[in-house]
This record gives C-alpha cells, sequence and structure tokens, in this order.
C-alpha cells in the first residue's frame, strides 16, 4: 500500500538514497551505522534549504543495524525537541525490499508510492516532477553528509569514500583526496593478498561502471576514470 503525501506547507520532498545496492559498496551503510547524527543534521540543513517538512531515507533492507542504529538516533532527536512537529521537520525511514532497480532515483518515487520500482521516463527531472509529482531533492549518504562541514567550516567536498573488497589485506572503506591513484588505495588497503593477482573491477555513481583493466593500475580515481574504465592524469 503506497504512502500519501505529506500535508506540508510547501510541496517539496527530501530523500536520503540509502539503498546501496551495487556489488561491493557499503560506505553509506558504515556511515549511518557510525555517525547516524551527521545524517539527520545533514537532512534536516538540506530540508530548511529546499522548504522541506518531511525527510526519508529509503534504507536497504538488508542494513538491519543500520535501521536500528538510525530509527534510535531519530526517536532521541524527538525526544529532545530537534526533529518532530515542534521542530517542524521530520525524517521517515522506508526499508528497501531488495530490488537492484530501486537503487535509481525515480524507481525510489515508484517503490515509495506503492508501485513497482522502475524508473521513469526523464524529463520531467526530479527537482521539477518527483515524489508524487512533486519537486524533490534525492542525494546519497555521503553526498549529504558532506554539507554541515561545508557551511560550518567553508571545506571544499575533495575527499571521497572508496568501498576496498576482494582480494586486498584490509577490506574496508577508505577516504582519500579525489584523484587518488587506484594503486595507492591497494596500497592503504595492505596491498593484495599472497598469491591474488590484479584483476579489479571499478565501480561508482551512478551504477554500470567499467571495469579497471590490469594494464591501468593506475589510474586516478575520478568520477569520470571510474565510469568509463580509463586512466586519467594522477592527482600531484
Amino acid at each position: 500500500m503506497g504512502r500519501g503525501p505529506h500535508p506540508a506547507r510547501h510541496p517539496h520532498h527530501l530523500i536520503c538514497n540509502a539503498d546501496e545496492s551495487e556489488p561491493g559498496t557499503f560506505k553509506d551503510r558504515t556511515l549511518i551505522e557510525n555517525d547516524p547524527y551527521a545524517l539527520i543534521e545533514s537532512m534536516a540543513i538540506a530540508s530548511l534549504a529546499i522548504g522541506c517538512e518531511l525527510g526519508r531515507v529509503y534504507l536497504r533492507g538488508e542494513y538491519l543495524r543500520a535501521h536500528r542504529t538510525l530509527s534510535t538516533a531519530i526517536e532521541r532527536c524527538r525526544s529532545a525537541g530537534l526533529l518532530g512537529a515542534s521542530a517542524g521537520f521530520d525524517i521517515e525511514i522506508i526499508r528497501g525490499a531488495g530490488a537492484y532497480i530501486c537503487g535509481e532515483e525515480t524507481a525510489i518515487f515508484n517503490s515509495i508510492e506503492g508501485y513497482r520500482g522502475e524508473p521513469r521516463n526523464k524529463p520531467p527531472f526530479p527537482f521539477e516532477s518527483g515524489l508524487f509529482g512533486e519537486p524533490t531533492a534525492v542525494n546519497n549518504v555521503e553526498t549529504l553528509m558532506n554539507v554541515p562541514s561545508i557551511i560550518a567550516e567553508g571545506r571544499q567536498a575533495d575527499r571521497r569514500l572508496f568501498c576496498l573488497s576482494g582480494a586486498v589485506r584490509r577490506p574496508g572503506v577508505i577516504e582519500a583526496p579525489i584523484g587518488i591513484t587506484l594503486g595507492a588505495l591497494i596500497e592503504r588497503a595492505g596491498g593484495l593478498r599472497e598469491g591474488s593477482s590484479f584483476a579489479p573491477s571499478c565501480s561508482a555513481e551512478p551504477p554500470a561502471a567499467s571495469p579497471v583493466r590490469p594494464t591501468s593500475i593506475f589510474p586516478s580515481m575520478t568520477p569520470d576514470s571510474a565510469r568509463s574504465g580509463s586512466p586519467s592524469a594522477p592527482a600531484s
């Protein structure tokens, strides 16, 4: 059964895309589990910017710990008057049902509205006609959580989180400057395990990134190079 539109004065919607269904990605889960309040703060700031009274976190259904952690943080903020009717903004968690395609932003709209999770044609774009046919801002967890430091400290969003898994000695999430080489990332993860060979697949948002060839172990990890699989000049 679908959810009706929130009766807000400003019919704008904010969605945090935490579905994270790309294979080998787990940065958003790590962020939520370790600092859920940063996500709440980020969504509150974004809601003020766009005139939104209800933010929605579309969370991957398998992320049970992340769901518990974020739910607890939201309830504590409501108890403190930082969320809810008195604050003028609230957050709802919507758990996905495991559909890979629902990581696509317009498929999220269909899922929330109670329809089959299928992408919509563009145009219109989400900022024009998104959830319930109303203007909608959609960002992932990492993007939103850059907001407070940019506002408070004037920082540039020049660092990204990279997920390393497979045949590296220390799999996990690594924060590094945009432009770091893939070889340098592997070294930060302790290098390859003994007996392993280099045949990586590199994914970035949006999905469907091309594999990085074994001969391209030192491409600069920028959004464009990750999508194309082609090396670019390493960062100085």
